[in-house]
Order: C-alpha cells, then sequence, then structure tokens
C-alpha cells in the first residue's frame, strides 16, 4: 500500500495545473481523501510502534534479539539501493515533459517499475524484520487487543485511500485528457499499473489480516457460550 501509494502521488503530481477548473473538483476530493486517510493510517502506525515499544526494549536489553543483526543489515542494504535509484530516476525525470513522465517514454517507464519493484522489496525486508521481532516480544493482553483494534483501523484507512484513488482516477478520466496522455481516458501506464497492484494486494493483506483478528475476538465468545 505504501508503494502504491508513493506512485500514486507522483503519477497525479501537478494535476491541479492541469485540468480546467470545472474538472478539478472530483480528483480533488479523491487526491484529499488519499492525503487524509494516509496521514491518519500512519498516525495509527505510530500508535502502534508507541505500544511496543516497551517490549521492544526488554527484547533488546535481554539479548535475545542479537541473531536479528543480520535480516536488519540486509534490509539497510536494500534501502541504501532504493533511496539511491530514487534519486536517479528523479533526475531523469526532471529532464521530462509531463506526457514522457506518464507513459510516453518507455524507458523511463521501465525503470520506473524496476525501482518501484526495489523499493517493495526493500519494504518487504523490513516487514520480514519486523514480524521475526514482533513474534519475539512479550506483551500483555491489553496492548495484544489495542494493536489488533489499531490494525482493523489502519485496514479501514488502507480502504478509504483506494477509493480515493478510484474516485480521482475516475475524475482524471473525465477531464484530465491532455494530463493524462489521451482524450477522455485513462491509459494503463506502467507507473498507474504498478499502483494499482500494489493497494490491491496491501488492501488483499490487510482484509485477511483484519478477517484473523474479528475470529480470534469471536473465538473466546463462542467457547463461554457453549
Amino acid at each position: 500500500m505504501v508503494v502504491g501509494g508513493v506512485v500514486y502521488a507522483k503519477a497525479a503530481e501537478r494535476w491541479r495545473s492541469a485540468l480546467a477548473p470545472a474538472a478539478r473538483l472530483l480528483p480533488a476530493v479523491g487526491y484529499d481523501t488519499v492525503v487524509v486517510a494516509a496521514a491518519l493510517g500512519a498516525v495509527v502506525v505510530e500508535g502502534g510502534a508507541v505500544l511496543a515499544l516497551p517490549a521492544f526494549v526488554r527484547l533488546v536489553r535481554s539479548g535475545r534479539g542479537g541473531d536479528l543483526a543480520g535480516p536488519v543489515l540486509g534490509a539497510s542494504v536494500l534501502s541504501v539501493m532504493a533511496l539511491a535509484s530514487v534519486a536517479g530516476l528523479s533526475v531523469w525525470a526532471h529532464h521530462l515533459d509531463v506526457a514522457q513522465r506518464n507513459g510516453a517514454d518507455a524507458p523511463y517507464g521501465a525503470a520506473f517499475v524496476a525501482v518501484g519493484a526495489l523499493a517493495a522489496l526493500s519494504l518487504w525486508a523490513w516487514t520480514a524484520v519486523g514480524l521475526r521481532t514482533i513474534r519475539r516480544l512479550d506483551l500483555s493482553r491489553a496492548v495484544l487487543r489495542a494493536e489488533a483494534l489499531l490494525a482493523l483501523l489502519l485496514t479501514l484507512a488502507m480502504a478509504v485511500i483506494a477509493g480515493g484513488v478510484g474516485l480521482g482516477g475516475a475524475g482524471l478520466r473525465r477531464g484530465g485528457g491532455a494530463f493524462l496522455g489521451g482524450p477522455a481516458r485513462l491509459p494503463v501506464t506502467p507507473e498507474l499499473a504498478l499502483a494499482a497492484a500494489a493497494m490491491a494486494g496491501g488492501l488483499v493483506l490487510a482484509l485477511a489480516g483484519s478477517v484473523r483478528v474479528v475470529r480470534s475476538w469471536a473465538a473466546p465468545a463462542q467457547r463461554s457460550a457453549s
């Protein structure tokens, strides 16, 4: 979802100045919805990290996290490579016009997809590190329930982001022909395809996790009723 949001923000840059004032309402609602939901999602993630911080400190002090050094190093290397690639792609993009950055330049589009894949791989590596760490944390029942609730809220935010992207895309399709590269149509550029795929994959995983959370809450109640 993070990768998809970044790609969407990059692909939709400068759209306000490219659209006629009468065609800006729907894209504006969609874009602003994405921004607000993403900000709230970031707050939820930070809240979860704060709740788990005491247990993480205890893990480090106990010395039980020593074997995480290798995965952390690997994720760090991928992050450096991704940042360097993003910097190079940004320099390249400044030498292209809007149409070339949105599908008209095939080499740039391929490079954009490759850099996005590298960034996704970096995020996956850090996610794997986070999951290995979380499994070792000694969290109280209250903290676990709070983390589960935050996970549900984050899934809701992700769904709102996906809806905002769809709404914004529909608005751009209606009024952004020149901006997107064709009259009254939304081309399936590599950038937009990557954003859609990343968001869909992230949302599916989040929904699957939310179902597991709800089932874990329902199980004790069912046992009590029986």
